[in-house]
């Protein structure tokens, strides 16, 4: 079953390559708590797919870095509107005037 499921994410992970950033980090979370799932079992049956993992963890790591990147390139052109006023939003109290 270990083998199994490691060639199944392994596919999915060559399936999503060249993605859209968004999608592959939410692909790779949801493959994670998945996997996460099959491991807790009851009473620790569940499966170990360990030899899936790596990949997977890295995928979602680069997947993550790409999002960022493209939120902060986005942020710093100005070329979404009302993005300042999203982030103020979630500012500390304090941190909101010195936005404007």
């Amino acid at each position: 079953m270990e083998a199994v499921i490691g060639q199944w994410v392994s596919d999915i992970l060559k399936g999503i390559q060249g993605g859209h950033p968004v999608l592959r980090l939410s692909a790779c979370t949801g493959l994670l708590l998945g996997l996460e799932d099959l491991k807790v079992g009851e009473k620790g049956e569940g499966v170990d797919v360990a030899n899936g993992r790596p990949g997977l963890e890295d995928e979602t790591v680069v997947a993550l870095a790409e999002v960022m990147d493209s939120y902060a390139s986005t942020v710093s052109s100005g070329s979404t509107p009302g993005v300042e006023e999203w982030e103020r939003e979630f500012q500390p109290a304090g941190h909101g005037a010195l936005l404007s």
